[in-house]
């Protein structure tokens, strides 16, 4: 009888381990699964950097500095760079221009976020700037990154200066009888070839940078584009809208007619294109009527919506191939061409309403 129980007892564990093996065998490869989407979502999103840095480490009150931050994403990922309003912990903020998705030489997969900042303060001493979040998007999995706070030295200009109530010590006495040698009048032509040498350097190097390898109407419409694929219009972000606007077409000028209009003032500006030959006053209005609404966006702080600030892009665009075929007329013919005229132009587009 007992050997019976023992019998029964033996089959039922076996019975009991069986069952348990299924039971594991079947719920194996679900947690696989998930254990390997994690794996794959987390190393996509390891391969995002975030960098903020300053151009400098030391200013003067009051004086201009730049910080750049940069986002190294995969292509295809949606990247939000911080938000950042009129102020940045206790600094003013004077301008900032946005680069979105630009690529990267010997990295195609891989593309880059840019926003550049620049600010000022009149606060003395060591100030921070406070950390920035930016936040990334790959296939559905997002991750937010945070920068280090970051520190500068603000210095008084009245600072370092020499204490005129106190006596300065006595340089030593000279002797005059003692001969000075004469310098070698080989080195005076040493001297004068080197400093020719370096201002040709010099004036080669500008006018690399000056005039880039295609034309400036081409960079300009191909800056346009960049603007329209950022999504930043249809975001509705009006204060970038414009600042980008405002750039490209103030380094047009510069590329095209050889103004300095990053270093001039709107009023400024619009007098040195005023003073161009080969612009009509049509295109000179129309410039006019495009820097007063970017004004009355950045200073007044006047409301623009996505279809205004679309149509906003589509008259600079405009603007910049009228003044490029304009421009080639006045430069080719031998003769005064006719005018370009507004209904050429297309430019009686409604100026954007203040109300």
């Amino acid at each position: 009888m007992m050997r019976r129980w023992s019998w029964w007892i033996a089959k039922g564990c076996q019975l009991f381990v069986a069952l348990l093996c299924c039971s594991h065998i079947a719920t194996a490869p679900r947690a696989l699964a998930q254990d390997s989407a994690g794996v794959l979502a987390s190393s996509k999103l390891e391969q995002v950097t975030f960098d903020a840095r300053l151009s400098e480490t030391s200013v003067q009150v009051a004086q201009p500095f730049s910080m750049s931050i940069t986002v190294i994403a995969p292509k295809g990922a949606r990247v939000r760079l911080p938000e950042i309003s009129a102020k940045l912990g206790k600094f003013e903020v004077t301008e900032i221009t946005d680069r979105f998705d630009l690529p990267i030489d010997g990295e195609a997969t891989k593309r880059q976020w840019v926003r550049q900042v620049t600010l000022e303060t009149i606060r003395t001493g060591q100030q921070e700037i406070p950390p920035l979040q930016a936040t990334v998007a790959i296939d559905e999995q997002g991750k937010t990154l945070l920068s280090e706070p970051l520190t500068i030295d603000v210095v008084s200009v009245l600072e370092n200066r020499p204490d005129t109530s106190q006596p300065r010590a006595v340089r030593s006495v000279i002797d005059l009888n003692e001969p000075l040698p004469s310098p070698d009048p080989k080195w005076h032509r040493w001297a004068l070839g080197g400093g020719v040498a370096f201002f040709l350097a010099l004036a080669l190097l500008a006018f690399k940078r000056r005039r880039p390898s295609i034309s400036a109407q081409d960079w300009a419409l191909r800056e346009i584009e960049v603007l329209r694929d950022s999504g930043v219009i249809v975001e509705g972000h009006a204060q970038l809208v414009t600042g980008e606007i405002s750039a490209i077409l103030r380094e047009y000028a510069e590329l095209e007619l050889g103004i300095n209009a990053a270093s001039l003032s709107g009023d400024q500006f619009m007098n040195s294109l005023a003073e161009q030959n080969g612009l009509c006053d049509e295109l000179l209005t129309e410039y006019q009527s495009i820097f007063d609404t970017i004004e009355l966006t950045s200073f007044a702080g006047l409301a623009i919506g996505p279809g205004e600030l679309a149509r906003l892009t589509d008259r600079a665009e405009t603007l910049i191939k009228t003044t490029a075929t304009q421009l080639d007329q006045t430069h080719v013919a031998s003769s005064s061409p006719k005018p370009t005229t507004a209904a050429d132009m297309n430019l009686n587009e409604p100026p954007v309403s203040t109300g």
